[in-house]
């Protein structure tokens, strides 16, 4: 008989489980599991810590064996946003910085208990489905742990994450969507699988409402969390409940024609039906914000904090903003949002920061849509338009005519930006393929 104060959960039949074997779904109905610490005390976590990252919470993880795997996660600070409060006319107003942690974001302390459970168990290799970050983090705690990492991830991911994802990982393959990532990864017996359904991430997730609950020794009125696949809030929301809490939680979603909030805006989240049941017991919402709501957070949160995030990272910022312009805050409450993502350093996201959405160099002047044409030619090689086109459209969410893009392509040609690479019949019919061109690629350096 297990202990029952460890547990795994599944939320759509109550099935209970032991946390070890490892096990990624309920063996009743096939849900997602969810790790519980069924008679947690307040006073259990309500302490005074300077020091050991997220171990200090060991006695309260599932994860927690003989050996820890840490590159110093956990800990990061809870900031008491006084300019951002007042600029929004809220008078209580605190950032949990997630982009301290060792790869700038939160899904490092999932990536530490994660591989502190292969390490214990003896595995050889991880294989893991990711969209970037995920990717990242556990193959940098892999090497840590002196574990093999073997990487999928679909064509669309974005060129600094996958040289990240190439200089960590022990192997890396590439598909066609991230759904095929997963069921590829799913397919794979020999090795610990790791997708965002993986009880052993959210058991590191959790760790983030201990810190904040150590450190304000009460719940927070709200709590404001990016949603993306579900994966964090659901892990939120199980360490507040076990800890007795009942704050509001409002989730934050990206626009489905957002090129910059992509991995946020998920139509499905893989824990939709667990959503469903957080927002309805907390009294919860979700907001839904734009390319120009983060590009506002960024601004604002730069400007009255000091914090440069990039824009999955500040999407919470947006959400708290549009909350606050639509007065549907109450000015005294203690609200609490999460930066999730690193520090910005996309340059063209910059150059929209800093050149009014235009880029100026050498006397050229290049939209975003035709900033993202170049970069796509760039990580993907050679392509025709049409392809081009759909990718737009598919995985950055820049929705335009074929028209709109033929003009984009010839005058990217007239600039010197881009050219011919080759020419391919298809049907009766011959398309040009195009390439960047060198000074493409300098403009985008």
């Amino acid at each position: 008989m297990w202990s029952v104060r460890k547990i795994l959960e599944c939320p759509s039949c109550g099935a209970k489980f032991p946390p070890f074997p490892p096990r990624l779904s309920c063996d009743a109905c096939g849900s997602p599991l969810i790790p519980r610490i069924i008679d947690l005390r307040l006073k259990d976590v309500h302490r005074k810590i300077n020091y050991g990252g997220i171990w200090v919470f060991k006695d309260f993880l599932i994860s927690g064996g003989k050996s820890e795997v840490t590159l110093g996660e956990g800990l990061t600070p809870l900031i008491k946003a006084v300019r951002l409060g007042e600029y929004l006319g809220l008078s209580n107003v605190l950032i949990k910085d997630e982009s301290r942690n060792p790869l700038g974001t939160f899904i490092d302390r999932g990536s530490a208990t994660l591989m502190s459970v292969a390490l214990n168990l003896r595995f050889k290799k991880v294989v893991v489905a990711s969209l970037g970050d995920l990717g990242i983090s556990i193959s940098a705690y892999a090497r840590k742990a002196k574990i093999k990492s073997y990487v999928v991830m679909p064509h669309s991911i974005t060129p600094s994450k996958a040289y990240q994802v190439l200089v960590l990982a022990d192997k890396v393959e590439f598909t066609s969507s991230y759904e095929e990532a997963i069921r590829k990864v799913l397919k794979i017996k020999d090795s610990l699988q790791v997708t965002p359904l993986n009880p052993y991430l959210l058991d590191g997730y959790r760790t983030i409402y201990y810190e904040i609950y150590s450190e304000l020794g009460k719940h927070p009125d709200v709590l404001i969390v990016p949603m993306g696949d579900g994966a964090l809030m659901t892990a939120l929301w199980y360490a507040l409940k076990d800890l007795g809490g009942k704050s509001m939680i409002i989730g934050v979603k990206g626009c489905s024609s957002t090129p910059l909030l992509k991995d946020i805006s998920v139509e499905k989240p893989l824990y939709e039906r667990v959503i469903k049941d957080i927002l309805q017991d907390s009294g919860g919402f979700i907001v839904e914000v734009c390319d120009k709501d983060v590009i506002e957070a960024i601004k604002l949160l730069a400007s009255s904090e000091g914090l440069l995030i990039e824009p999955v990272g500040v999407s919470s910022i947006a959400g708290l903003m549009k909350l606050s312009i639509n007065d549907e805050l109450p000015s005294n409450k203690l609200v609490v949002t999460l930066i999730t993502g690193g520090a910005l350093r996309d340059a063209s996201i910059l150059r929209l920061l800093t050149d009014k959405h235009i880029m100026q160099e050498e006397g050229l002047k290049i939209g975003f849509t035709k900033l993202k044409i170049l970069e796509i030619l760039v990580s993907q090689g050679p392509l025709h338009p049409y392809a081009i086109w759909k990718i737009l459209r598919d995985n950055y969410g820049i929705k335009i005519s074929l028209r709109v893009l033929y003009q984009h392509i010839e005058e990217l040609e007239r600039l010197g930006l881009i050219k011919i690479n080759s020419y391919e019949r298809v049907g009766g019919r011959v398309r040009k393929i195009y390439e960047v061109t060198s000074k493409g690629v300098k403009l985008l350096r």
